[in-house]
C-alpha cells in the first residue's frame, strides 16, 4: 500500500477526481480551501464520498479511524500520516449513500504547512459497503487522488511540531494585536482543556502595564485556528497549565 500511495503523490495530479478505477462504487475525493499557505497557516480538506453504483452504499463514520490521510512532498519517497484535528467525544455514525448520492465532511489540519515548498495530501478510506439485502459486500480500501499545495516563506503561526496547536508566545502575540498594545506588553498564556474533547484553547491575561487595556482583560485564543475573541474575565476557567 505504501508503494502505491507513494506513486500516487509522485504523479501530483489533480484533486478533482478519485484514483479508483471507473468500475468501482466508490469514488473518494479530497477538495483544499486553498492551492496556497503561509506557514503555519491551518488547512481545511473536504473529503466527499460518492456512491457510484446501483445499490445503496453504507460509508463508515468519517473519522480517524476510518480515513487515513497522507502527507508529503511530490517527487519524494517520504510519506507521513497526518490525523485532523477532531474532538474525541464527537459522535461519529455510519452513512447510508443511495445510488449517485453523496456524502462529506471538512477536516481541519494544522501540521500540513510547518516548511515552504511544494506539498500533496491524500485520503485513503475504508470500511464501505454495498448493501444487497444480504450480509453486505465490504469494498477494498478506496484512495483519493493527491491535492496539491504551495506553502510560501511567510510565516502565518508558529506552531508546536508535535501536537500542532500554536505556541503559548504565538497565542499572547495574537491577543497584543488584538488588543491594540506594543509587543512587549505585559501578558500571561494558560492553556485550557475543553471539556472531554481533548482539543485545547489559550487564554490569555493582559496587563500590568501602560496602554488601552487594564489589568482584567483577557482574551480567548483558538490553538488551531489562531482566532481571538474577547472574553469575560469572570466567565473564565484558569485551570489548565502555562
Amino acid at each position: 500500500m505504501l508503494r502505491y500511495i507513494m506513486i500516487l503523490m509522485a504523479a501530483g495530479v489533480s484533486a478533482s477526481c478519485s484514483t479508483v478505477p471507473s468500475e468501482h462504487p466508490v469514488a473518494v475525493t479530497l477538495r483544499l480551501n486553498s492551492d496556497s499557505y503561509e506557514m503555519g497557516e491551518p488547512v481545511e480538506a473536504t473529503v466527499a464520498v460518492t456512491n457510484r453504483g446501483e445499490t445503496e452504499l453504507v460509508a463508515p463514520a468519517l473519522d480517524n479511524s476510518t480515513l487515513k490521510f497522507y502527507w508529503g512532498q511530490p517527487g519524494t519517497s517520504l510519506r507521513l500520516r497526518r490525523n485532523p484535528i477532531l474532538p474525541a467525544d464527537s459522535p461519529t455514525r455510519a452513512r447510508v449513500i443511495p445510488p449517485r448520492g453523496v456524502t462529506s465532511r471538512t477536516f481541519l489540519f494544522t501540521r500540513l504547512t510547518p516548511e515552504a515548498g511544494e506539498w500533496g495530501l491524500m485520503a485513503a478510506l475504508t470500511g464501505c459497503v454495498v448493501n444487497d439485502g444480504k450480509d453486505g459486500q465490504l469494498l477494498p480500501t478506496c484512495y483519493s487522488e493527491p491535492g496539491r499545495f504551495t506553502v510560501t516563506d511567510v510565516v502565518k503561526f508558529r506552531r508546536d511540531a508535535q501536537s500542532g496547536i500554536i505556541t503559548k508566545q504565538q497565542a499572547m502575540a495574537l491577543a497584543r494585536a488584538r488588543a491594540g498594545v506594543a509587543e512587549g506588553h505585559p501578558a500571561r498564556g494558560v492553556l485550557v482543556p475543553l471539556g472531554e474533547s481533548a482539543l485545547c484553547m489559550w487564554t490569555v491575561f493582559l496587563g500590568g502595564g501602560p496602554g488601552p487595556t487594564g489589568a482584567s482583560d483577557c482574551y480567548a485564543v483558538n490553538a488551531y485556528t489562531g482566532v481571538v475573541k474577547s472574553t469575560d474575565l469572570t466567565e473564565t476557567s484558569e485551570e489548565g497549565k502555562e
